[in-house]
């Protein structure tokens, strides 16, 4: 579960060559208990670093208004043990004892002020081929989301059923094309990743995580065709080969790098 681990797959990022984009950490604690918030800065993030869906997350803000108490429960909660066995979606990566930790970050927020919108690259072999852009995030109640095909940053006729539509245009950054070779790099040893990272300002961003399953695949898409064709990007390995497949995907059909 290496990669699946917010705070182990710092390590993995590093070894990519691309450490300049992890978000400055203040500690990583097997135990609420262990924690003193006396030493954090005034404003940082804590993260289960198994959680996902926005969900176990708390952002403070403001130090001397900050409910450590509401923060202590929620950390117990996060590290129990059996909390992220996820057998209905066959998630099993998570499932490992004593795996969950607590990951505590700098807080950092976008330049144009509000919510930070999020770049997330549905990737395969090594290959970006769409990414869902996500903004007005409202921490565990919901999000607005769009669909863009990565070779043109142009917005598809496609949407997640389950999450509002992003009404607003997305201008494409500056940093898009580096976000796009981050993608490229950090899902190249996989069948399958989701890479995300936040856009921090037109030429920044930073890493957020890697998911290998995307609502468990039961996420539904409207119309249901767009489902058919993010899969067919989704080449399995036959016979248990370890043949580079890496760019399979553009020489199949016709992209250029």
């Amino acid at each position: 579960n290496r990669c699946a681990d917010k705070a182990c797959v710092r390590e993995y990022v590093e070894e990519c060559g691309l450490g300049k984009l992890l978000v400055p950490l203040v500690g990583v604690f097997e135990r609420d208990s262990s924690i003193d918030f006396g030493r954090f800065p005034d404003r940082f993030v804590l993260k289960d670093s198994l959680g996902g869906g926005g969900n176990d997350v708390l952002i403070c803000r403001d130090k001397s208004s900050f409910d450590v108490e509401r923060a202590r429960s929620e950390m117990a909660r996060w590290t129990a043990p059996g909390r992220h066995a996820k057998h209905p979606g066959r998630e099993w990566v998570y499932d490992c004892p004593g795996s969950s930790k607590v990951l505590v970050e700098e807080f950092i927020e976008s330049s144009r002020g509000g919510s930070m919108l999020e770049f997330k690259f549905f990737c395969f072999d090594g290959f970006p081929a769409y990414l869902y852009v996500l903004g007005d995030r409202a921490l565990g109640k919901g999000v607005k989301l769009g669909i863009f095909a990565v070779a043109d940053f142009e917005r598809v006729d496609a949407w997640r059923a389950d999450e509002e539509r992003l009404a607003d245009p997305v201008a494409k950054p500056a940093c898009y094309e580096a976000m796009v070779e981050a993608a490229r790099t950090l899902s190249a040893p996989f069948p399958h990743a989701r890479i995300d990272f936040y856009l921090v300002s037109d030429d920044e961003f930073r890493f957020s995580e890697i998911t290998f399953f995307d609502g468990s695949g039961y996420f539904l898409y409207e119309p249901d065709g767009f489902d058919f064709e993010m899969g067919s990007f989704f080449t399995l390995p036959k016979g248990g080969t370890d043949e580079p497949r890496r760019h399979v995907h553009e020489q199949q059909r016709g992209i250029s790098r």
